[in-house]
């Protein structure tokens, strides 16, 4: 730590004589003198410095380990500031998930030392932003929280959300020097809104992002300020971050936070998946979309059957966080997994909004081992530091990388468990889709709509009709290709030890342009620009008119040929007819109806086909080209929406009454009203709330029946009952441990373990009092607090000869002599107890482990690796495979696939003659 404040102080050598003012005289201005905007700037750079100088100390004895990364931003901040704030005080710094951004702002802000605002898209980040504050050595009474119903101003240090900094700014607060935007991306918060309302998801449970759009925040943010941003996605809609920050200061890839051991290896765990070219109707899969293709390909089971057998393989239960699309597919998810056996814990903002320690009951339970997963949507994929997390399950089928890239970097950072076992990767549990024709039973693809906008960095694909097909849901390999990283095998690697696939992008060619670029370029909007392409295209038959190319930071996006550029330069030019008497476009029908742009949206879509008269475009405000509707349509839609917003009946109850008058969670209401909504659907239904938004109402006799039938349900448990989770964390014991005293009692004596309600209300097994006293009991007296000389538990066997547990414990059971005791048990350097085992057993095990067969020579591959290869599967392959084995047996032996586990292989011999017979099969 010494030496890098020692280079920090290098950086700083030449302040004495303020020679960044040279940078500033370079800027392009007319007159050799410096104006008032450079000399305030160059005061502000100056005290920054100074006071950068003067805290290097306090960094360096602080009590925070500064990375390299972080180290490396720092000096290059630092550079920036020398250099008179680039120009104008703006900056950014790209940091993927998992390189320690939070506690880079905080450090940045301590080296700083001036009046401070943090600025955080979701309250849960206000808390977490805190914390990291608090570590960078400031005191917490001198932090301020503006957001989550708290407005603490007068703070040296400020941390608020974006939705409540105009409150802040209008309440005359003022004097900030400095202001970091976290996540800076999402300070494009309308045109997200906007495009939640396209998908249907006004009534999302996940916690609503800000409404503030860069130009909202460029007029309260103070604009004397030095304002840096944080972002780990930059190149979001129109490239707004990198528009508005102006300066990248600092970027690090997912590679080098590997390599640097800040950041694990990401597992890919593949199941299987098909999508259908016209299950992609526009230019990102809907919510509504993406469910059906879910639901229809079973992916929750495929998904939970592999963590299964994920888990089988590495021996213990991988602590998993389930990313889904939405609250319901959350429960959905979690009634699937409860049918495994599998506990989970669900925490979006609904369950924050109503305890805002859901989350971290939810990461304790999980660390006692009371839970296997936790479910979420979008609400934990930003800004969730808990490390012990070894899994992801993505839950999706989605074209946005950043859905996918941000929830699993929850599982990659680096730890170390009490008992000094690191992790090793991050185990990912995806679908790898594969793309069909459209299926016959399914109606032709409808039109583009205009009133959806694709952003490009969520999709990364080509958008027009005829090209849609390309599309298919991202893999995690091709979304760090679009992100901009290019060492793919060096961040994550396939379970089954096949080679990644995935399509990479050279730069444009001369002449070629962004699609981004396009409607500022052409003074239109992106609407127009999709609706002229792909009317051109189609009209000229050259879809190689739009190509995948690299910006200029490297991140994949649709590129415009030259010659689709001249037709849309001469489209632009034209100048639209205004619109007719009575015909509205969707922006002014969403005031005068007060219904959402889906609900408009969608009556709409069922006329299109049938009256393509009643859709046409004409002038918009902003002179653009937009559609309008006719007033015949207009009359529909009124109607329509007006049935759909209708308030529930006389007495029925909202969800959230239920809730309150049974004392339970959304969960358990809903899977409570399941079984008698399969006989009654009809008595719930979605209707309007008194905040005007529609809501799930139940019919009375449904809840009377939930709550006759929660009478039956059991009670809290007495005092002195208590939980496996809450036993194995009182006397630091495993559960195995645990449950080996317990089982023989309970079974001669049943009555000695009950199931009661938790805190929560959810069911659990519980031990009595007596069974408690017998197990603390016999767990100390059995423990010894020191393992003797030779003696070793599994975790240390399993890094010492690279084997599962399971492996481990097979031979232990099949070798231990019956008058033997060659496995104790021992406290291990946490204080936990952990099953240790003999010098005589281990040396058993390693001639064990010795005897498997070897890696696989080069050209030798296992049949699912033959089969991934050729793509192909079935009987041609079987019947090839049996040719060999008869005539040519040597060329079958047993070798130790890339997984480490012991596989048949065939060798390259039979595998060329298996490839030669497919192919004739093909041609055939």
């Amino acid at each position: 730590m010494s030496e890098q404040a020692k280079q920090i102080g290098q950086s700083l050598e030449y302040l004495a004589e303020i020679e960044f003012e040279n940078a500033v005289r370079k800027e392009d201005k007319e007159s050799p003198l410096l104006d008032d905007e450079q000399l305030d700037r160059l005061r502000l750079c100056v005290k920054l410095l100074t006071n950068i100088q003067t805290n290097l100390g306090k960094l360096e004895d602080g009590p925070i380990k500064v990375r390299f990364n972080q180290f490396d931003a720092i000096t290059k901040f630092i550079e920036f500031i020398e250099n008179a704030g680039e120009g104008d005080r703006l900056g950014y710094f790209q940091q993927p998930t998992g390189a320690g951004k939070t506690i880079l702002m905080a450090i940045l802000a301590k080296l700083c030392s001036v009046k401070t605002l943090f600025l955080v898209p979701r309250g849960n980040l206000l808390e977490q932003t805190v914390e990291a504050l608090e570590k960078a050595g400031f005191d917490k009474k001198d932090i301020g929280i503006v957001g989550n119903r708290k407005f603490q101003t007068g703070k040296n240090i400020t941390v608020c959300t974006y939705q409540s900094l105009p409150r802040l700014m209008q309440e005359g607060e003022n004097g900030y020097e400095f202001v970091v935007c976290d996540e800076a991306h999402r300070g494009i918060g309308e045109e997200t809104i906007k495009r939640f309302e396209e998908m249907g998801i006004e009534n999302e449970d996940s916690e609503p992002e800000d409404k503030l759009t860069f130009d909202d925040i460029k007029n309260y943010v103070p604009q004397k300020a030095m304002r840096v941003g944080f972002t780990a996605t930059p190149n979001l809609k129109n490239k707004k971050v990198s528009e508005y920050f102006r300066k990248l200061i600092h970027s690090i890839t997912f590679a080098e936070l590997i390599k640097a051991k800040i950041l694990v290896k990401f597992k890919l765990v593949h199941t299987e998946g098909t999508v259908y070219d016209n299950d992609i109707s526009d230019k990102e899969i809907s919510r509504e979309d993406e469910i059906k293709i879910l639901e229809r390909e079973q992916i929750y089971e495929k998904l939970i059957h592999k963590y299964l057998e994920t888990c089988e393989k590495t021996g213990k239960k991988l602590k998993t966080a389930v990313f889904c699309a939405n609250n319901n597919e959350c429960k959905k998810f979690q009634d699937k997994a409860d049918g495994y056996g599998l506990k989970s814990a669900i925490v979006t903002a609904k369950e924050t909004q109503k305890n805002p320690h859901a989350l971290k009951q939810a990461e304790a339970a999980m660390m006692r081992g009371e839970i296997d997963f936790i479910i979420t949507v979008e609400k934990l994929g930003e800004g969730w530091d808990f490390p012990p997390l070894e899994g992801a399950i993505l839950a999706r089928a989605t074209l946005s990388p950043v859905r996918i890239i941000q929830p699993i970097g929850r599982a990659a950072r680096s730890y170390t468990d009490p008992e000094g076992n690191e992790k090793k990767y991050a185990y990912v549990f995806e679908t790898e889709w594969k793309r069909m024709k459209g299926r016959n039973d399914k109606k032709s693809d409808p039109p583009v709509k205009s009133a959806s906008e694709r952003n490009p960095a969520d999709g990364a694909d080509v958008f027009t009709e005829n090209t849609r097909a390309r599309r298919k849901p991202l893999s995690v390999a091709q979304s760090l290709i679009n992100l901009g990283e290019s060492d793919i095998e060096e961040i994550c690697e396939n379970a089954d030890g096949e080679e990644l696939e995935y399509e990479s992008y050279t730069k444009a060619p001369e002449g070629w342009v962004p699609i981004y670029s396009l409607p500022a370029k052409l003074g239109t909007d992106s609407s127009n620009v999709y609706r002229w392409s792909a009317k051109a295209i189609n009209t000229h038959g050259r879809e190689d008119w739009i190509k995948m190319y690299l910006n200029e930071n490297d991140r994949p996006f649709d590129y415009c040929a030259p010659e689709l550029l001249a037709i849309l330069e001469k489209k632009a030019a034209e100048r639209p007819d205004p619109a007719p008497d009575g015909w509205k476009n969707i922006e002014s029908l969403i005031g005068e109806l007060q219904a959402s742009r889906h609900t408009i949206e969608q009556i709409a879509d069922t006329y299109r086909t049938d009256h393509p008269e009643w859709f046409h475009y004409y002038a918009g405000k902003n002179n653009n080209s937009v559609e309008h509707f006719a007033p015949e349509l207009i009359e529909i839609i009124r109607v329509e929406s007006a049935k759909k917003m209708v308030s529930a009946p006389a007495g029925w109850i909202s969800s959230t009454d239920a809730k309150t008058q049974l004392g339970v969670t959304s969960q358990f209401l809903q899977k409570s009203a399941q079984p008698y909504l399969a006989t009654t659907p009809d008595q719930s239904g979605k209707f309007r709330a008194k905040n005007g938004k529609l809501v799930d109402y139940y019919h009375p006799d449904i809840i009377a029946s939930i709550k006759k039938e929660m009478e039956t349900r059991p009670e809290v448990a007495p005092e002195g009952w208590v939980t496996i989770g809450s036993l194995m964390l009182e006397i630091k014991s495993n559960d195995k441990s645990i449950k080996r005293i317990a089982n023989p009692l309970i079974a001669a004596n049943p009555a000695l373990t009950k199931k009661y309600l938790d805190k929560t209300n959810r069911e659990f097994d519980y031990y009595s009092p007596e069974l408690a006293a017998v197990i603390r009991k016999t767990v100390l007296s059995q423990r010894e607090n020191k393992p003797a000389d030779g003696w070793k538990n599994l975790p240390e066997l399993r890094k010492e000869f690279g084997v599962s547990d399971d492996f481990l414990i097979k031979i232990a059971k099949e070798n231990t002599p019956a008058d033997a005791t060659w496995s104790k048990e021992y406290t291990n350097i946490s204080g936990w107890t952990s099953t240790y085992y003999s010098p005589e057993l281990i040396e058993i095990m390693e001639a064990k482990v010795k005897e498997r067969p070897e890696s696989a020579p080069p050209g030798w591959m296992t049949k699912t690796s033959l089969e991934k290869k050729l793509k192909k599967k079935g009987q041609t392959i079987e019947k090839a495979i049996e040719e060999q084995r008869l005539s040519n047996p040597e060329r079958f032996k047993m070798y130790l696939d890339k997984g480490n586990h012991p596989s048949e292989h065939l060798s390259p011999e039979a595998v060329e003659y298996i490839t030669q017979k497919v192919n004739e099969a093909k041609n055939s």
